[in-house]
Order: C-alpha cells, then sequence, then structure tokens
C-alpha cells in the first residue's frame, strides 16, 4: 500500500477482499453445524492502518458480513428450533450485520466522524 501511495499519491483506491475473518464468528458457525475450515483474513491492525494512514477510501468486508449472518442465524435457529419464520431469524443476522458495520466503522476503520464536503 505505501509503495502503490507513492506512485499515485492523492488517488482515491479500494481495498478488495478485506475481510478480517473473525476467529470468533468461524468457531460460532462451526459450533451450531457449520464447517468452515483454514478461514483467514486481513490483520485488524492493517485495516487499521489502509483506513487511517493510505489513500485507501473504501474497504470490501462481505466475508466479515457474510459470517456475521450466518453465525447469528445458526445460533437463533439452534436456540428456537421451532422456529420456522424468516422474519425473526433474519432479524438476527440484520443485528449482526449492523453491530459489525458499527465495530468497523468506529473501532477500526475511524471512520465515523468523517464526512465528504
Amino acid at each position: 500500500m505505501k509503495a502503490i501511495q507513492e506512485k499515485i499519491p492523492n488517488t482515491p483506491l479500494v481495498l478488495h477482499g478485506a475481510s478480517s475473518i473473525p476467529e470468533y464468528l468461524v468457531d460460532e458457525i462451526n459450533k451450531f453445524g457449520g464447517n468452515i475450515q483454514n478461514a483467514m483474513g486481513i490483520d485488524i491492525e492493517q485495516l487499521r492502518f489502509a483506513a487511517t494512514k493510505t489513500n485507501i477510501c473504501k474497504i470490501n468486508i462481505d466475508s466479515d458480513l457474510r459470517l456475521a449472518t450466518t453465525a447469528a442465524i445458526r445460533k437463533d435457529l439452534h436456540k428456537h428450533p421451532e422456529n420456522f419464520n424468516p422474519r425473526k431469524y433474519l432479524d438476527a443476522g440484520r443485528d449482526a450485520v449492523r453491530d459489525t458495520c458499527i465495530f468497523l466503522i468506529r473501532e477500526v476503520f475511524h471512520s465515523h466522524d468523517k464526512t465528504n464536503n
């Protein structure tokens, strides 16, 4: 990232494939019937550096959001096996996505107080 930034300074860049793949989410999925093996992601400190010290302006974290959704839904269905209403168990997934985004935006990317003026 540093070398790219030196070659094209002040150029907004996108970081693709930047999910951190939190181990606790993989463990939660596997605990409730999943089978995810050898999952690896980007270190949180590297993401923080990219978001705060480089010209990266967009960081793609789709895998983290899919993991959070899946873990929450699997856990909810395990706790409530009688539930067959997607409106109920998908709420858990939606809430997990929201919480994951809030954490990353505030604690990792430090972008919660940035505006485009």
